[in-house]
């Protein structure tokens, strides 16, 4: 995989915003409009642990590189130019505050199947875990059926927006 086909992921973008100083769990999932926006400069940029692989793979990558401080032997990583730029582009196309009219199905689509990866939830074959989340909301939880202990995070995690959607009467198209 040659450096220009790699896509780090969710969770190498996370540690990417950590060493940024931004709080990317709460700007991915979260849709108030001051979570999605980035700073022009960012105030920091290392991340020191012990060993990371997903670290490890973002410096062969060159999204970032590491430095090992030779006194203490600790290591630190830094987020290269190539790393700020890919992560300033996924920001504004994925995370970027959308106003509340432009949020069709698909936003929260997109977002269920984010947190999903984000928790390593897999509930399909295809990585649209949003269709058996939506199906779950419809056939099971508006009908106050139980749904499994992983479904029923996800709904509650986005309950207010499934309410919404379902209000609008969006879900019912599914």
């Amino acid at each position: 995989m040659e450096k220009q086909d790699f896509k780090p992921t969710i969770k190498q973008l996370d540690n990417i915003a950590h060493a940024l100083g931004i709080a990317f769990y709460d700007a991915l999932l979260n849709p108030r409009k001051e979570l999605k926006s980035l700073p022009i400069e960012f105030y920091r940029n290392f991340f020191q642990v012990a060993d990371s692989d997903y670290w490890n793979i973002l410096c062969e990558k060159g999204f970032a590189t590491k430095y090992v401080n030779s006194a203490h032997g600790l290591k630190y990583y830094y987020v290269s130019e190539t790393g700020i730029t890919y992560f300033r582009e996924f920001f504004m196309n994925h995370i970027s505050y959308r106003n509340p009219a432009d949020r069709d199905l698909d936003y929260l689509k997109y977002r269920i199947n984010l947190y999903c990866e984000w928790c390593n939830y897999k509930f399909v074959a295809t990585n649209d875990n949003s269709s058996h989340i939506l199906s779950a909301y419809l056939n099971y939880w508006i009908l106050k059926y139980r749904v499994s202990h992983t479904t029923e995070d996800i709904i509650n995690r986005f309950l207010r927006d499934l309410k919404w959607y379902y209000k609008k009467g969006l879900l019912n198209k599914e």
